[in-house]
C-alpha cells in the first residue's frame, strides 16, 4: 500500500524466489503505459537465468492494481509505487534475515513509461537509502518516455483545451494513446492490442496531462540522477522520441552512462532486444 496521507492504493507486485539465485542483487521491472508486470516476463526470464532476483510491479491503475483502469493523473504515483515496493521487499528481507543484506544491490529496468519511472525514481531518490526512501544502484531504460514523439503528442492548442476540460471531465478518454506502429514485429503489435489485462481504451485527459507535467518535472531534475544509467532506443520510434533520449543523456552529470540507438527499430523493441541476450 502507498498513498498521499489521505488515500491509499494497493499495488500488485510479484517476487521471484529461486533457490539458485546467485547474485546479491534485485532487479525491479517497471512496465509501460497501459501494460502490466506480466508484459516484462521476457526480460525477467533473462535476469533469472543470470541469477538475479526479479520483482515485477503492476503500477497504480494498471494490471491487477487498484484504481480506475488507465487513470494516472500524476506520474508521482508510479515512482511512489516503486519506492513502496522496494521498502516492502527490504522489510521482508530483514525479517527473513537475508544474508549480506547490507550490501545488496537494487536495479530497475523499464520500457517506455517504465523507463521514465526508473529515471524519475533515480532523480527523486538519490543515494543514500533511508528508512523512507530506497535508492537504486543502476537503471536501464528501453525506448524511454523522456519526450513524446511529435507524431503522437497533441499540439499545444489541444493540450490547453484539455487542461480546461480536465476540471470537470479529467477521467474521460479522448485520444488514441499510440499512433502508427508499436513494433515492427506483427505478433507484438497484435497481442498488445488484444491483451485484455492491459488498458485498451483511449488515453484519459488527466493521464495525458499527468504525463506532460511529469516529463517537464523530470527534465528539471535530471541532473539529480547519481546512479549508472543505460539507455536503448530505436531510431524509428513513433511513440517516444529518440532525440529526447539523446538530449536527456547529454544533460546527465553521472559519469557512468551509456546510450545506444538501434537503426530502424520501432517503439516496441523490448521483446526483440531481450531475445538477443
Amino acid at each position: 500500500m502507498f498513498g498521499n496521507g489521505q488515500t491509499k492504493w494497493p499495488v500488485q507486485s510479484v517476487r521471484s524466489k529461486r533457490a539458485n539465485t546467485t547474485v546479491n542483487a534485485d532487479i525491479y521491472m517497471a512496465h509501460g503505459i497501459n501494460e502490466y508486470s506480466g508484459r516484462t516476463a521476457t526480460a525477467a526470464s533473462v535476469h533469472l537465468r543470470n541469477g538475479f532476483r526479479v520483482i515485477g510491479i503492476d503500477m497504480p491503475s494498471f494490471g491487477r492494481s487498484s484504481g480506475l483502469h488507465g487513470y494516472l493523473p500524476t506520474l508521482r504515483w508510479n515512482e511512489g509505487a516503486l519506492n513502496a515496493v522496494m521498502l516492502h521487499v527490504h522489510m521482508w528481507d530483514e525479517y527473513e534475515q537475508l544474508e549480506n543484506l547490507a550490501n545488496r544491490k537494487r536495479f530497475a529496468q523499464g520500457a517506455s513509461m517504465g523507463g521514465f519511472t526508473c529515471a524519475y525514481h533515480a532523480a527523486l531518490h538519490p543515494p543514500p537509502s533511508t528508512s523512507v526512501s530506497m535508492s537504486l544502484n543502476g537503471i536501464c531504460l528501453t525506448a524511454p518516455m523522456l519526450q513524446i514523439s511529435p507524431i503522437t503528442r497533441p499540439n499545444v492548442c489541444i493540450e490547453a483545451i484539455a487542461r480546461m476540460v480536465s476540471l470537470v471531465a479529467g477521467r474521460l478518454g479522448v485520444l488514441q494513446p499510440i499512433r502508427g506502429h508499436l513494433s515492427d514485429d506483427p505478433n507484438v503489435e497484435f497481442y498488445a492490442r488484444q491483451d485484455r489485462q492491459g488498458y485498451l481504451g483511449r488515453l484519459r485527459i488527466d493521464t495525458g496531462l499527468g504525463i506532460a507535467d511529469g516529463l517537464t518535472h523530470l527534465d528539471q531534475i535530471a541532473e539529480s540522477i547519481r546512479c549508472p544509467i543505460l539507455i536503448f532506443h530505436g531510431t524509428a520510434d513513433r511513440v517516444t522520441d529518440p532525440d529526447g533520449s539523446q538530449l536527456f543523456y547529454d544533460r546527465l552529470l553521472v559519469q557512468d552512462k551509456t546510450i545506444k540507438f538501434w537503426p530502424g527499430w520501432e517503439h516496441g523493441m523490448y521483446v526483440r532486444l531481450m531475445s538477443q541476450l
